[in-house]
C-alpha cells in the first residue's frame, strides 16, 4: 500500500485514472494561456491607438476591436504613412520600469545579475570600464535610447561582435544579457514592442498576398502600345561598316512585342518575353512616359544577380561590346517589383527565336559609344551622357549610406557598415519575397525590407551556400522612362557582391573562391560580407522567422 502511494506521488497512474504529472503540464498550460491572453489585448490597445492616435487606448484594460477596424490598423502598419517615428511615439507614452521603481532600485538589480549587463550598459552610456557605472546612467541610457526600437539594431551588433570573438558559452550569456538589459530598461516598452512586431509581420504578410506581380497583356492592348513606341537608341553598327536603327519589324520578328504589364506605384511597365544576349537574361521594356512609349533594354546582372536599365554601350578595344553603367550602376537598379515580375516572367515564358534578332535588339535601344576611352569615357566625365534618360534622373545621390562617399575607391571595413537610425532596413516590415536562378549563383531567393522610416526599400540576396548580400537600394521617388526612379541611393559597399572583380576587392577577396577556374572574380563572403553588421541581421532575422 505504501509502495503503491508513493508511486501515486511519483506520477505513475491511479485506479482513476489520474495522473499527478498532469497538475505541472496545466500549470504551464495556464501560463501561456494567460500570456496569450495579454498578448491578445496587447495588440487590440496597439491597433486602437494606432487607427486613433488621439486616443487612451494604451491604458485601457479591455478594448474591444472589431474585424474590419483590425483589418484597417493592419493596413496602416504596412502603409508609408506609418513609420518608426510613430510606433515610437506610442511606446515611449508608457512608463518604465525606472518611472515606477526609480533608478537606483533598477540598478540594484543590474547589480545583483550578470557583469555582461553591466558591461553592456557602459558600451553604450560611453564608460570605458562597466565598474563606473552607476544609477544615473539608466536616465543616460534612455535619453539616448527612449524606444527599444531604436535601440534593437545597435544591442544585436553588440552581440554579433561578441559572439565573432568569443566562445558560443561567452556568445550565450551576452545574447541573454541583451535581452536582460532590454527588459531592465524598458519593461512595458519592450513588451509593447514585441507584440507590435508580430502585429507588423502579419500586416505586411498580408499585403504580400494582394500582390500580382505582372498581368498578361490583351492583344489589342500589347498592339496599342507597340504601336506607340518610340525607340530612344543609336543606330546599330554592323560588320559590313552599314549603321541601321532598330525598328519596330526586327522587334516584331524576334517576338519582342509587349507581352506583359508590371505596375510599379502609378506607374506602367510592358515588358516582351525574357531572352538571353550577350550572356545575360534581358527583357526589352515600353515604359509609358511624358505621354510616350519608349523601348527600354533590362537585364539581369551576372554579379549582382538583380535586373538593371541598360542606358548605353560602348566598344573595347579588341571590338566587344561593354554594358554601360551610367553615372553609378546603382541608379540603374529597376524597382523591387519589376525584380519579382521579371524573374516570373523568365520562369513562365522562355524560348530563342533568333539570336542575331535577339542580340539586334538587346543593343539597338541604347545609345552606341565606338570607343569606351574615346567617347565614352569624355563623356561620362563632362556629365555628358546621352539620352533623353538622363534628363530624368538626379546625377547625384539623394541618399548616400555608403558613409565615405558614393565614389570612393577605399573600401570601408565591414565591421564598420552597421547602419541605424531611421533609414536602417526594418526586417519586420517584409514587402516581398520571392526565388530566381542566376547563371553565377545558381539558385537565389531574394527578400524586400522597408526601411524604418518606410522612405527606402532594401532587396536581399542570398545563394544556396548561404552567402548574403545586398543587390540594391530603392528610393520612393517616381519611376521615368528609364524605367527606373527618378531618384537613388547610393549605397556604396552595402552593395558588395559577392564575387567581385580582383582588382575592386579592396584586398578583402578570397581567391579560392571563385565561381570557375577561369573567372577574374574572387569570393568576397568569408573576408568582407559575412563580418558585416548589417548582413549578420538579416542572418539572424531569417534564422528566427
Amino acid at each position: 500500500m505504501k509502495s503503491k502511494e508513493r508511486g501515486n506521488f511519483e506520477g505513475e497512474q491511479s485506479d482513476n485514472g489520474s495522473e499527478w504529472g498532469d497538475l505541472s503540464t496545466n500549470v504551464e498550460f495556464g501560463k501561456e494561456a494567460a500570456e496569450q491572453q495579454k498578448r491578445e489585448n496587447q495588440e487590440r490597445q496597439l491597433m486602437a491607438q494606432i487607427l486613433m492616435p488621439e486616443s487612451n487606448a494604451m491604458a485601457e484594460s479591455n478594448v474591444e476591436i472589431s474585424a474590419e477596424s483590425e483589418e484597417a490598423a493592419l493596413e496602416k502598419i504596412a502603409s508609408d504613412d506609418f513609420t518608426r517615428d510613430d510606433i515610437n511615439k506610442i511606446l515611449t507614452s508608457l512608463d518604465t520600469p525606472a518611472h515606477e521603481q526609480g533608478s537606483k532600485a533598477v540598478f540594484a538589480d543590474m547589480l545583483a545579475g550578470h557583469d555582461a549587463e553591466l558591461m553592456m550598459l557602459a558600451n553604450f552610456v560611453g564608460h570605458e570600464n562597466y565598474a563606473d557605472c552607476s544609477a544615473g546612467d539608466i536616465a543616460r541610457f534612455l535619453e539616448k535610447f527612449p524606444s527599444p526600437a531604436d535601440f534593437e539594431s545597435y544591442a544585436e551588433d553588440y552581440v554579433n561582435g561578441v559572439a565573432a570573438d568569443s566562445d558560443p558559452d561567452v556568445a550565450e550569456q551576452f545574447k541573454q544579457a541583451s535581452e536582460n538589459l532590454k527588459a531592465a530598461m524598458y519593461g512595458k516598452r519592450q513588451e509593447y514592442y514585441d507584440t507590435f512586431k508580430g502585429l507588423e509581420k502579419r500586416a505586411y504578410e498580408a499585403e504580400r498576398s494582394k500582390e500580382r506581380p505582372f498581368e498578361l497583356l490583351a492583344v489589342e492592348k500589347s498592339a496599342e502600345i507597340f504601336h506607340e513606341s518610340q525607340c530612344d537608341g543609336d543606330p546599330l553598327k554592323y560588320t559590313d561598316g552599314t549603321e541601321r536603327p532598330l525598328t519596330k519589324e526586327q522587334l516584331d520578328d524576334a517576338f519582342l512585342i509587349p507581352m506583359f504589364k508590371i505596375e510599379v506605384d502609378n506607374a506602367e511597365i510592358a515588358v516582351s518575353r525574357v531572352f538571353e544576349a550577350a550572356g545575360r537574361e534581358a527583357a526589352i521594356g515600353y515604359v509609358k512616359s511624358g505621354g510616350k512609349v519608349v523601348q527600354r533594354t533590362f537585364y539581369k546582372s551576372r554579379s549582382q544577380g538583380t535586373w538593371h536599365l541598360m542606358p548605353e554601350y560602348a566598344y573595347k578595344d579588341d571590338g566587344t561590346p561593354w554594358i554601360g553603367k551610367g553615372f553609378s550602376e546603382e541608379a540603374l537598379v529597376l524597382p523591387s517589383k519589376m525584380q519579382k515580375a521579371l524573374c516570373s516572367i523568365a520562369a513562365y515564358e522562355r524560348r530563342s527565336v533568333d539570336k542575331n534578332k535577339e542580340t539586334e535588339a538587346f543593343y539597338g535601344t541604347a545609345k552606341r559609344y565606338d570607343s569606351l576611352e574615346g567617347d565614352f569615357r569624355p563623356a561620362f566625365e563632362s556629365d555628358s551622357l546621352r539620352g533623353g534618360f538622363y534628363s530624368e534622373i538626379n546625377g547625384e545621390a539623394s541618399v548616400d549610406l555608403s558613409g565615405n562617399g558614393a565614389y570612393s575607391d577605399v573600401k570601408q571595413p565591414p565591421e564598420s557598415l552597421g547602419l541605424h537610425g531611421a533609414q536602417e532596413p526594418n526586417f519586420d516590415a517584409l514587402v516581398d519575397e520571392w526565388t530566381t536562378k542566376s547563371s553565377v549563383y545558381g539558385e537565389m531567393y531574394m527578400r524586400c525590407y522597408k526601411s524604418a522610416d518606410k522612405s527606402l526599400t532594401y532587396t536581399f540576396c542570398m545563394d544556396t551556400k548561404g552567402h548574403v548580400w545586398i543587390g540594391g537600394v530603392e528610393t520612393n521617388a517616381p519611376v521615368n522612362s528609364g524605367g527606373v526612379r527618378s531618384e537613388w541611393a547610393a549605397a556604396g559597399d552595402f552593395c558588395t557582391p559577392p564575387y567581385e572583380y580582383g582588382t575592386q576587392d579592396g584586398g578583402y577577396g578570397d581567391k579560392s573562391d571563385k565561381p570557375s577556374e577561369d573567372s577574374s572574380y574572387v569570393g568576397m563572403w568569408a573576408n568582407y560580407l559575412s563580418k558585416v553588421p548589417l548582413i549578420q541581421r538579416f542572418c539572424n532575422s531569417i534564422e528566427t522567422a
